[in-house]
């Protein structure tokens, strides 16, 4: 069987990356999501903490770029790159070398559109309604209900900015996606789901 790569997009607090954990564990392979923060911090030179900054946020019209030029001097001037840019790139780097080396689930960084001309590729967006997020940032972060509520407002409006300036395309539109689910079905029903898809002739030929 040749490799093959899970994406998975996720609303904020909606168990997306305990559902890739739990994926990953279930198949026997890694799966990237923190980790891309390690190996982007060694490929970008950037600190962690920078990094930690800006991960999945677009980059700000207002900051100072930091060079000239990263992609090329295209047409009619130099194109200036953020220090966002910049890790956009590592980042899709990385996500692509990984694809090509191994079997994996990679969670978030616009990894569905970032591989969209590899073969073997399940793309999967994870929602909840949002009274069920709530609870769980409320018992994660151990903040009031209106606070979670704030939270995962603004950390969605961040996660879609990022998409949708990185690919021109629209964060969480079930077209972009092979499968989305809701989390309330459970985490086992949608693990064992997407093995069987897995086991499909899209992923064993």
């Amino acid at each position: 069987m040749q490799n093959f790569v899970i994406t998975i997009g996720r609303q904020y607090g909606s168990g997306g990356k305990e559902i890739g954990i739990a994926l990953a564990d279930r198949l026997g392979i890694k799966c990237y999501d923190r980790t891309l923060i390690e190996l982007a911090t060694q490929k970008s030179g950037f600190s962690r903490e920078a990094i930690e900054k800006i991960d999945e946020k677009q980059a700000n019209p207002f900051f100072v770029p930091i060079m000239q030029g990263y992609y090329g001097t295209p047409a009619g001037g130099s194109l200036e790159l953020t220090m966002n840019d910049k890790l956009f790139s590592v980042e899709s780097e990385i996500i692509k070398n990984i694809a090509i080396n191994e079997s994996a689930v990679i969670v978030g960084r616009c990894s569905n559109v970032v591989l969209k001309d590899m073969p073997h590729v399940l793309n999967v967006f994870i929602h909840a309604p949002m009274e069920e997020r709530v609870k769980r940032i409320m018992a994660r972060k151990n903040l009031d209900e209106k606070k979670a509520t704030e939270e995962i407002k603004k950390i969605d409006k961040k996660r879609a900015q990022y998409f949708d300036f990185y690919t021109g395309k629209k964060w969480g539109d079930p077209t972009e996606y092979h499968v989305t689910f809701s989390s309330t079905l459970g985490v086992n029903v949608i693990v064992e789901t997407l093995v069987m898809l897995l086991k499909s002739e899209k992923f064993t030929s």
